[in-house]
């Protein structure tokens, strides 16, 4: 998924934190907090070279947009059926909790960060 934002600042070398705003797609996802002016602020790797305040597009990759959503709406759904499934609300309300916690360290390890492309 292609998107087009502004570089606010340098972090390190190679990761600049690019500003972009709401598209059509983010709307329809709504994973993602944007704040009032619909602009949010993300890591992206900067192998370019682009500086502060360059307008750029970035490249999330669709495959970990598919994954996320998997992950954070379809899963714990099946998490939970299975255990309702097998032994009632009691094991499904644990399937549940152990699939949030197996989601939180696996967040935690998993960085998929955006790339910026090219300087527009």
């Amino acid at each position: 998924m292609k998107e087009s934002g502004k570089v606010t600042r340098i972090i390190g070398p190679g990761i600049a934190e690019v500003e972009i705003k709401a598209s059509s797609a983010c709307a329809k996802c709504g994973i993602c907090h944007f704040d009032q002016g619909g602009t949010l602020s993300i890591e992206a790797n900067n192998d370019i070279g682009a500086s502060a305040d360059d307008a750029v597009e970035i490249d999330i990759p669709e495959g970990s947009v598919v994954l996320s959503s998997f992950l954070i709406f379809i899963f714990p759904l099946v998490a939970f059926f299975v255990g309702f499934i097998f032994k009632g609300i009691a094991a499904g309300a644990v399937c549940l909790a152990l699939y949030l916690i197996f989601l939180y360290f696996y967040d935690k390890n998993t960085k998929t960060i955006p790339k910026i492309t090219r300087v527009v």
